[in-house]
């Protein structure tokens, strides 16, 4: 990997000026995403804005317009629900790539018109900028390559790197690095592990998975791998990673099934709850998922599954019955989950129904006789649809109802969801007086509710039915004005998501009686949101903090009582002048983000943070002097003071150690 490294160091060479794209292809479980992402780690610092679309291919099935929407939001330039439609994104993405020196991955690419929409053309970017493609076949690439055979902006240059299979040493290492914990096997299993390598074709994603599969196991075990292994033909990777899957507990592949056929960018913090309603011992199974490398977590919270590793996952759930669709456990293709509603075929066997987000279904009316004997349902994903008629006793199993883009008027009677765990009304035609709030009728389980993106909610409904709420997501509800005083009812709840509630005007005195919360964002809240009420520093239990791009302009004196919070962002603060002495009691702060803020001085408590890891301050016009404390921070390892005044650092940086 160390030479593909820097070979994808040189084509990218980020130091000379102008537009580049690299193109990554080879087949699947490869490493393209791999070296994709290393390079995007190394990278990220030196852009001025960042993303990695990942699984571009799986979540295309949403549409382009989601996929722009989400490169925008991870480009932090403007509030993506604002974007129309595809051609108002593809504006959207110039305008914001025009101003900035941009680093943008799109990963598992599998058709033009996605690069088309995302990153078409060498004029949307400035300078600097860098696009990186990967992608199973290099055709797709050919969209920009017609680019440069025409007409194009000096210093534009797109190169592609194919990734072929690892040679023997590299395989060898790799596989070590999984199977033993060091980059060589010890010399009494040089031989075991050389013939595994052969018969994985030494792809880098079987060597991963059979390699974290045998760590730890005796020799005997190594064996009886190899004999299974062997009598795989060995073209056929997927029947070599069922091996893998195979070794799972039962409640472990359930969780494994459901993470194949859900869509991709499941989130844990979402997912957990509904597995655990289900008993299905989340926990347990994550871990040995992870172990086994057959997941990953990436970006804090999403539930990352390799792709080839999805299709085996669909391919075991369509095999519990190739014929007959209604003895499988779980329905994600469209046209099969509507069939089996629309001729009212329904069985106890269905678990998951899944009915896609591409607005063919929007207003259709679904009855309670399209749902009839569906009784095991535990997941079930509504998009636009409405539902009608007496719902008693129908879902007595169901844990997850995402039903996004649902309609405002409320037709459904007797909707009991005892099993309830997770609630998702994202995008929705509903309000604060929605009927649905009083008629969907939830028991003891419900952990999760999304109400991002509700335009029409000006007040959150009465949260105190929802005693056991630990998620509460607003984001992006643009009309939000107020949280109704019942969120001091809640307990339990640990996140609190209010990012892009641009007409939110203050936070009730009462959430300082949510004392379990631990995450609270506040990022583009209204103008006349100035001030966090001092009931905040009665939330003992808070981690994280982030207020990004608003017009807070003090943090309360009682802050440092917070002492377990380890992230406070006040990035694009500009009203931000100064911070409280009480900061340095805030004992537990890893990272400290006042970049693009006006703050003038720095407290001398600051020494006092000796934990702090991570202090920006870019961007920040009216600091002059850094106090001499700073050198007391003996766990700082990063300091950013690019782009502004300071002309020296204060004699005691030299005590800092990392």
């Amino acid at each position: 990997m160390d030479d593909l490294v820097e070979t994808m160091s040189n084509q990218l060479d980020i130091h000379v000026p102008g537009v580049r794209y690299v193109g990554i292809y080879g087949i699947g479980g490869c490493g393209k995403t791999t070296l994709a992402k290393i390079m995007f780690n190394q990278l990220s610092a030196c852009f001025d804005a960042c993303s990695f679309l990942a699984d571009v291919r799986e979540s295309s099935k949403r549409g382009l317009l989601y996929l722009q929407k989400k490169l925008v939001s991870n480009l932090r330039a403007r509030h993506s629900s604002d974007i129309s439609d595809v051609d108002d994104g593809i504006k959207t993405l110039k305008d914001i790539c025009k101003s900035k020196k941009v680093l943008i991955v799109l990963d598992d690419v599998d058709k033009r018109e996605q690069i088309e929409s995302l990153a078409g053309s060498f004029s949307w970017f400035s300078s600097g900028s860098r696009i990186i493609v990967t992608t199973r076949d290099v055709r797709v690439l050919t969209v920009v390559q017609e680019e440069l055979d025409g007409d194009t902006p000096v210093n534009t240059k797109m190169s592609t790197l194919e990734m072929k299979g690892l040679d023997s040493e590299q395989a060898l290492q790799l596989f070590s690095t999984f199977a033993f914990k060091t980059d060589q096997p010890p010399a009494d299993y040089l031989d075991l592990s050389k013939e595994v390598i052969s018969l994985t074709g030494q792809l880098p994603l079987a060597l991963e998975i059979i390699g974290s599969q045998l760590f730890d196991k005796r020799k005997v075990e190594w064996e009886e791998k190899l004999s299974t292994l062997t009598k795989i033909p060995h073209q056929n990777i997927q029947r070599k990673l069922m091996i893998s899957y195979e070794d799972l507990e039962y409640r472990t592949k359930q969780i494994f099934l459901d993470i194949a056929c859900l869509p991709v960018n499941l989130k844990k913090a979402n997912a957990i709850p509904m597995w655990r309603s289900y008993g299905l011992h989340p926990e347990v199974g994550i871990k040995d998922l992870i172990s086994m490398s057959l997941i990953k977590i990436v970006d804090e919270d999403k539930i990352w599954m390799h792709d080839l590793l999805r299709e085996l996952g669909k391919e075991i759930a369509c095999m519990e019955n190739f014929i007959d669709i209604r003895k499988r456990s779980r329905l994600w293709i469209l046209e099969e989950a509507f069939g089996i509603l629309k001729r009212k075929e329904g069985s106890g066997k269905t678990q998951v129904l899944h009915l896609s987000d591409d607005g063919c279904l929007q207003n259709y009316i679904l009855t309670c006789e399209n749902f009839k004997n569906l009784r095991n349902l535990r997941y079930l994903r509504l998009c636009g649809s409405n539902i009608e008629g007496d719902f008693e006793h129908q879902f007595p199993r169901l844990c997850w109802l995402c039903w996004q883009s649902c309609p405002s008027d409320f037709k459904a009677k007797n909707l009991n969801l005892e099993k309830l765990a997770v609630l998702d009304l994202s995008s929705s035609h509903i309000s604060e007086n929605w009927e649905g709030w009083s008629q969907i009728r939830v028991g003891d389980n419900l952990a999760v509710l999304d109400l991002s993106n509700c335009k029409r909610l000006y007040r959150t409904p009465d949260l105190s039915r929802y005693s056991t709420l630990e998620r509460l997501i607003l984001k992006d509800c643009c009309s939000l004005c107020q949280l109704d005083c019942s969120i001091g009812k809640l307990k339990r709840l640990k996140h609190l998501n209010l990012n892009g509630c641009r007409s939110l005007r203050g936070l009730p005195g009462e959430i300082g009686s949510a004392e379990a919360l631990e995450e609270i964002f506040l990022e583009g809240s209204h103008n006349s949101f100035t001030l966090l009420p001092e009931s905040v520093s009665n939330l003992t239990s808070l981690t994280t903090i982030e207020v990004d791009n608003s017009h807070i302009c003090q943090l309360p004196d009682s802050i440092g009582r917070l002492g377990k919070v380890t992230h406070l962002s006040l990035e694009q603060c500009h009203q931000m002048r100064r911070l409280p002495n009480t900061v340095g009691d805030i004992k537990s702060l890893l990272e400290l983000d006042l970049s693009y803020t006006g703050i003038t001085e720095l407290p001398d408590s600051l020494g006092r943070l000796k934990k702090l890891k991570r202090l920006s301050l870019m961007a920040c016009p009216n600091i002059k002097k850094l106090p001499d404390s700073l050198g007391d921070l003996k766990s700082l390892v990063e300091l950013d003071i690019s782009s502004t005044q300071l002309i020296e650092l204060p004699d005691s940086i030299g005590n800092l150690e990392e």
